[in-house]
């Protein structure tokens, strides 16, 4: 049955751009300081490229005032090295301010989740299947993806009414587990659980978990925890990468709060939801998952409050992906089939936001002839250089060789900014002696891609995120084109002539540097205009790949033959993200409609992260047989012989474990909405004539601060 719409941004006050400092700006002037009540809110966004930090501070009329914002890049070797770096500089701007000036709270996005999954990254699990046939252990599909995950297929499950199929059996799985531990005692990280039917009896998944924790002090991610949905395949998978998820959220949420601390901050700390709604940091540490889609949700709440459009098109710009949703009355709307993510059909409730493979760091690379941006993230040639300066000997001694042919010139092999090399990966032979030769530094990718075997072993190693590539990237065209001077132009002029030169097979004039990076430009403008029309009309419309008039009018084409002709979306852009303002207003201008590009859309991802409600929603589910209404709910069942006692014990239930989830989740005093859904028999509509009903409680609230932490609110809403 499908979930009701879920507002994903927020009833918060809109936020005001007048009063802004950027993070760099010590100007302490603000002329409503006076206005402001010293209460801040600090948002965080960590990308896959950078980490945005934005803090906000509320008057007493109740709107919402930006106050400081920065940028620091993340360090996927150390997270708490980039938060902090952020953290530091926006607490620097707050306190220089007002020094007496407290933050109540911390609030997280990332694209974490999303990038891991998209990329196949994550922990190695072990997946326990309860009562599952070869069949459905076939459709999870994960087997296949992940060779490396043993599975474990017990006996037990339950049916649809929650009655028990047959006996768990506890003797097999101990088997298993101690062959499985024997063999790979140090490489398992987490187990997932799957019962057949446990979202309508989640015993046998309880019991499997209480055993896994006790014989191997391992997490365990239980599916019936995760969704409410009666799809066990889709549960399982939505389990299985959850659990492969758990460690790399869990180090984030680590070192955000290693770096509050370090600060001198006590306050609660929160994550974005997929949603766009947010939950207690301790909350989602386990449930990983849901924060597919943070980052994207976050930034439709920031631009929607920025710019206070309630209708447009959102494009977010990052280093590694675009995002693009569209927004009605402030919002977008929630996937009710669950999230899409690089292939997988997963059952996480999440915005409909559409991720394409184009950023500031997307790979060039050409295709019969054309410029190609995408969809594969490197580190930038010039920002490999401003950190590490003998690169620019390396580029060098490139240029200097007479091989005009080599396409491995200008590229490189680093560790992830952060990294000390030292890992907990079983590596080979081959593995250990890379990340051996660049723990010191970046060395140039042809010394470790001499045969197709080493060219595999780091792909492998991209693989697990244990080494980065660097190569031309769009940043670079840009420094080229003096249209970014963050980093080594140097660096990226070198970068630009060694890949033009591969293409003309000859040595380059200065001309076919410029002229080549404009090219970079001019397809990163185009797939931004495609990506716009493909999410406005939705893919179900129309194939945008193959319609020649949506490529042309993107390309800035407006003839073909005798015909003239404009293809324009019906809403604005609001154009966020770091590199929005080097392609969006040309994009624009092709299709002829309004961008918006808002002071601190930069870090729309970190401002969005700061607003947000706490929700919760739990469903129970109301089942008619032969006159007996059983009452399936998270906490158990019950059988009713009269259908509105039924329906009314069930909206009990919903309400009261939405509010204690939520409460559970990082909210204060949430209020509770419950809505019915009830399905009969062709042409009944009498009791008798009922097959299901199912109740959805919805709880919200705005998230518990250090001020209401100081007035000692109750564990459980007041009524």
């Amino acid at each position: 049955m499908p979930e009701p719409d879920h507002v994903a941004t927020t009833d918060a006050p809109n936020v005001q751009n007048g009063n802004v400092q950027n993070g760099n700006d010590q100007n302490a002037n603000d002329q409503n300081a006076n206005d402001q009540n010293g209460n801040v809110q600090i948002g965080i966004d960590t990308g896959g490229t950078f980490t945005d930090a934005a803090a906000l501070i509320a008057d007493h009329a109740g709107a919402i005032h930006v106050v400081a914002t920065a940028k620091a890049l993340t360090t996927k070797g150390d997270l708490s090295v980039g938060v902090g770096d952020a953290l530091r500089s926006v607490l620097d701007v707050v306190r220089t301010n007002d020094p007496d000036a407290q933050v109540d709270l911390v609030s997280v996005s990332t694209t974490l989740a999303t990038n891991a999954v998209v990329e196949g990254h994550g922990d190695r699990v072990g997946a326990v299947l309860v009562g599952f046939d070869d069949a459905m252990v076939h459709r999870i599909g994960i087997a296949a993806a992940f060779p490396d995950i043993p599975v474990i297929r017990i006996d037990g499950g339950h049916n649809h009414a929650g009655i028990e199929l047959g006996a768990l059996d506890l003797a097999a799985l101990e088997a298993h587990l101690t062959n499985l531990v024997a063999q790979t005692p140090h490489d398992l990280r987490a187990f997932a659980v799957c019962s057949v039917f446990a979202v309508r009896n989640p015993e046998h998944e309880l019991a499997v978990a209480a055993f896994i924790t006790q014989r191997t002090g391992l997490p365990v991610t239980l599916s019936s925890q995760l969704t409410g949905a009666l799809d066990a395949t889709r549960r399982a998978l939505t389990a299985i990468l959850n659990a492969r998820l758990v460690g790399r959220i869990s180090r984030l949420i680590t070192a955000v709060e290693s770096a509050s601390e370090s600060l001198g901050l006590d306050c609660p700390i929160l994550v974005v939801k997929g949603d766009g709604t947010r939950a207690s940091a301790d909350s989602i540490r386990f449930r990983p998952i849901e924060t597919v889609m943070s980052g994207p949700a976050a930034s439709t709440i920031g631009a929607a409050a920025m710019t206070g459009l309630a209708d447009c098109i959102m494009c977010d710009v990052g280093g590694t992906t675009t995002d693009v949703a569209v927004l009605r009355a402030g919002r977008p709307t929630i996937r009710e089939d669950g999230a899409r993510i690089g292939g997988w059909n997963t059952l996480v409730r999440a915005a409909d936001i559409r991720t394409y493979g184009l950023g500031g760091d997307s790979e060039v690379h050409v295709e019969k002839g054309a410029v190609v941006v995408g969809p594969h993230r490197v580190v930038p040639v010039s920002l490999l250089a401003e950190r590490h300066p003998e690169v620019l000997t390396m580029l060098h001694a490139d240029i200097s060789a007479s091989d005009v042919a080599n396409a491995a010139q200008g590229r490189f092999c680093t560790l992830p900014f952060g990294a000390t090399g030292s890992t907990t990966e079983s590596l080979t032979d081959p593995e250990l002696a890379i990340i051996g030769a660049i723990i010191n530094g970046p060395r140039p990718i042809r010394e470790f891609t001499t045969t197709a075997r080493l060219q595999r072993v780091v792909q492998g190693l991209v693989r697990k995120g244990l080494v980065t590539i660097s190569a031309l990237s769009v940043a670079d065209a840009a420094h080229v084109l003096d249209r970014q001077q963050t980093w080594s132009k140097e660096a990226a002029l070198l970068a630009t002539q060694l890949f033009v030169r591969v293409q003309i097979m000859r040595e380059t004039h200065p001309s076919d540097v410029t002229s080549f990076a404009e090219r970079i430009l001019d397809a990163t403008i185009t797939q931004s205009g495609l990506a716009v029309f493909d999410t406005a009309l939705g893919s179900e419309t129309v194939n945008v790949a193959d319609s020649v008039f949506l490529n042309d009018v993107a390309a800035g084409r407006t003839t073909r033959g005798g015909v003239s002709f404009s293809i324009s979306p019906a809403l604005p852009i609001v154009a966020v993200g770091g590199p929005a303002h080097l392609f969006y207003p040309e994009v624009g201008r092709r299709m002829g409609t309004d961008v918006v590009l808002t002071e601190h859309g930069a870090v729309a991802n970190a401002v969005g992260a700061a607003l947000g409600l706490v929700t919760a929603e739990v469903a129970v589910t109301v089942e008619n047989t032969d006159g007996i209404y059983r009452v399936v709910s998270p906490v158990g069942a019950s059988t009713h012989a009269d259908l509105a006692v039924a329906l009314a014990h069930a909206e009990s239930l919903a309400e009261s474990a939405a509010m204690q989830r939520c409460v559970d989740q990082g909210a204060y005093a949430p209020t509770t909405l419950a809505a019915q859904n009830l399905m009969y028999l062709p042409g009944r509509t009498d009791d008798a004539g009922l097959l299901t009903a199912t109740i959805t409680a919805t709880a919200s609230g705005h998230p518990r601060t250090r001020s209401t932490h100081e007035q000692d609110p109750p564990t459980r809403p007041v009524d």
